[in-house]
């Protein structure tokens, strides 16, 4: 069976269908079968890294819940008022590797970008900001990079 010849793909074509922008069947079907299983590949290898992030995320946030917790019990108030997460839009992450000149890859992704995820712990007082964080990094799961 003769293979059909391959239509070349630009950047723009590539991030819209990364991202889920595009429905286009036409452009698709000129993929051989080794280059659409492989662009499935690193979407599935992609959507596990988000969700690893977010799970990472929900995991900290929890550690905080139960610091503010803890110290409600002990201490009779709440260090924390209120905590904020986000995992960095595809799109966003997308552009910063195209600022940086970093080729759009899962191991150029996890070598160079390093505000994928991120967590916001808002305390009234500076004091309590010190003490959640060493109350966090004291714990033998975290570790301060």
């Amino acid at each position: 069976m003769e293979e059909k010849a391959l239509i070349p793909l630009n950047d723009e074509y590539v991030e819209k269908m990364f991202l889920g922008q595009t429905d286009d069947p036409i452009s698709v079907t000129g993929l051989s079968l080794t280059q659409a299983e492989r662009i499935i590949d690193q979407m599935v290898e992609y959507k596990k890294l988000r969700m690893m992030y977010s799970c990472a995320l929900k995991e900290i946030r929890t550690k905080f819940d139960v610091l503010n917790t803890e110290f409600s019990v002990r201490y009779q108030r709440n260090p924390i008022d209120f905590i904020t997460m986000r995992v960095k839009s595809t799109h966003s992450i997308f552009e910063k590797m195209r600022r940086q000149n970093q080729k759009f890859t899962m191991t150029s992704l996890e070598e160079n970008i390093n505000d994928i995820a991120g967590i916001r712990v808002i305390c009234s007082y500076v004091d309590d900001i010190y003490m959640l964080a060493q109350s966090l990094i004291a714990q033998d799961d975290i570790r301060l990079v």
